[in-house]
């Protein structure tokens, strides 16, 4: 039974992480000395550990599309200024339009039902402002 909690312990070790937190636990584990009954060198874990770390470092888990993220902010802002405009030229309250600038589709939905909207200009800006000629 010892022999294989030995065998699994190796087995894990030299292992690749998957994760910054499972290089921790390997760091912790060696550290502790949990590997001296097994007849695995330090070093060979050393050197599994550091092409873990290599590893994760050109290969990041976690990633920010920063570029994305500022085209998703620029285009809610734009929307939720086309959302006012309508309101000011319909002068509709802050509450009125409150549901509707949280971006949910339902709300949107609702909006461009209710005032006659056209989806396209509210979306993306382009088009007639109103499904029809003059506004409701």
């Amino acid at each position: 039974m010892v022999g294989k909690w030995r065998a699994a312990l190796v087995r894990q070790l030299l292992t690749p992480a998957p994760d910054v937190n499972s290089v921790k636990w390997k760091q912790a584990a060696l550290a502790r000395g949990e590997h001296v009954y097994t007849d695995v060198k330090p070093g060979r874990i050393e050197r599994a550990i550091a092409g873990d770390l290599a590893f994760l470092a050109a290969h990041p888990t976690r990633r920010s599309n920063s570029k994305g993220m500022a085209r998703n902010r620029e285009f809610k802002e734009a929307m939720r200024q086309r959302i006012r405009e309508i309101a000011a030229s319909r002068d509709l309250s802050d509450e009125e339009i409150k549901p509707v600038l949280k971006l949910k589709h339902q709300e949107i939905a609702r909006f461009t039902e209710a005032h006659g909207v056209n989806l396209g200009w509210l979306l993306e800006g382009t088009g007639r402002i109103f499904k029809s000629g003059t506004p409701r």
